[in-house]
């Protein structure tokens, strides 16, 4: 599930944000979740599943939504996303 929170924390970031940026609203939208402190590990994961890319916004490390719908695995729960 916190795959998708990250996927849908970026999403409303317009997509592309930079790692503080991402970790900034995670923590304001889910504050009774400790998401924030280890979204670097859902953010790589959504990499390596090629749901997003890394990039440098402002030389600071950033990442960009690449798959606008993906298709969850079996571990994560199947949500429609808007």
């Amino acid at each position: 599930m916190s795959k998708i929170k990250t996927f849908k924390t970026l999403k409303e970031l317009g997509g592309e944000a930079t790692y503080q940026e991402i970790k900034k609203k995670a923590k304001e939208k889910y504050p009774d979740s400790t998401l924030h402190t280890y979204i670097i590990k859902r953010l790589r994961s959504l990499k390596d599943d090629k749901v997003i890319k890394e990039i440098r916004i402002d030389g600071e490390k950033g990442y960009k939504i690449t798959k606008e719908n993906p298709q969850w695995g079996k571990r994560e729960k199947k949500e429609e996303f808007p």
